[in-house]
């Protein structure tokens, strides 16, 4: 099992995420922290599990919800997990800072 670390960009996409959220119900909030708490488990648990995205760093995705998905960078010298980046999927490619 190895580390798990939050970049400074992970906090300012979860406190969008919350202010963004309000459109949303009680319900389907408590589902989205469900299933990003089910996704850093499966991440720690096996990083090497999802799919290389840019082969020149060793950023990997995981399917968060439908529109959603985390970056992260796995460096298993240091045995570690740095989350990057949760990405809403709908939004154009480029505001996607890697």
């Amino acid at each position: 099992m190895v580390d798990i670390r939050y970049a400074e960009s992970v906090y300012r996409d979860l406190d969008w995420l919350q202010t963004y959220g309000k459109q949303f119900s009680e319900q389907q909030m408590i589902e989205f922290e469900q299933e990003f708490e089910h996704c850093i488990v499966r991440i720690r648990n096996q990083p090497l599990s999802y799919p290389l995205i840019i082969s020149t760093r060793a950023y990997r995705s995981c399917r968060l919800k439908p529109h959603y998905r985390i970056y992260y960078e796995y460096k298993p010298e240091q045995n570690l997990v740095e989350i990057v980046q949760i990405f809403d999927s709908r939004q154009h490619p480029d505001k996607l800072k890697l």
